[in-house]
């Protein structure tokens, strides 16, 4: 029932449409108590600030930094998934860590974190998305499959010569409250005819009011669920 819709309306020239979907829902290890939730400033990408719910507590968490970025992770039940935070320091934005972040990097990261007690301030949000992937994908070398005259489906169609991939969409939601993490997403792609805790640690602040990355990830495989970007309020 999270995306309820993925389609306006089915072209005339469309032959097939294969759609993939994942459903991850989380309830935090330790929960926020929603009497600390309350309406604080969020900075946005663009300058401009608004008002936000903002949850708070007080709790060791696993925690590293670096001279772009600091992480804390927030396990989701007995810490298989969890939900990686990187907040931008104060003289840097998100536009900077995603240049400096790679599957290396990343796992570099991962390997640096050691318990730290934080004071965290986190929205609890709710975002989605619609995006149009054709270009990303082709961007990322997958031209051919988009190009009504070189495309190749053998082993789908009796006439691949005819066919090629027309659309590749995705829809996104994700829901961040004081429980946890409910997180839905549906790709469809259509294909057309050519016709168409150590000893105590210092308390260190981790303020989530200005744009930040997120990540829910498994931990034995490192599969990557979601990622995204909250950037305003």
């Amino acid at each position: 029932g999270m995306i309820p819709q993925i389609l306006e309306e089915i072209p005339e020239e469309a032959c097939l449409f294969t759609l993939n979907s994942i459903y991850f829902k989380g309830d935090w290890t330790v929960k926020f108590k929603k009497s600390e939730t309350r309406k604080r400033t969020f900075t946005n990408i663009d300058g401009s600030s608004g008002e936000i719910p903002m949850m708070h507590m007080e709790e060791i968490f696993e925690y590293s930094s670096n001279d772009i970025w600091a992480t804390a992770r927030l396990p989701y039940g007995n810490g298989s998934y969890s939900m990686y935070v990187l907040l931008p320091h104060e003289d840097r934005n998100v536009d900077d860590v995603m240049a400096a972040l790679d599957s290396q990097t990343w796992e570099n990261e991962k390997n640096m974190m050691s318990a730290a007690r934080l004071d965290l301030m986190l929205p609890s949000f709710e975002t989605e998305t619609n995006l149009k992937l054709k270009d990303i994908m082709k961007h990322l070398g997958m031209a051919r499959a988009f190009d009504p005259f070189h495309a190749e489906f053998h082993e789908i169609f009796e006439n691949p010569e005819d066919t090629y991939l027309g659309l590749l969409l995705q829809k996104s939601k994700i829901i961040v409250n004081e429980d946890g993490t409910e997180a839905a997403a549906v790709t469809i792609g259509g294909n057309c005819t050519t016709s168409v805790p150590p000893s105590e640690p210092q308390t260190i602040s981790f303020h989530a009011d200005r744009p930040f990355i997120y990540i829910i990830q498994e931990r034995s495989s490192n599969a990557i669920f979601f990622i995204g970007a909250k950037v305003k309020a």
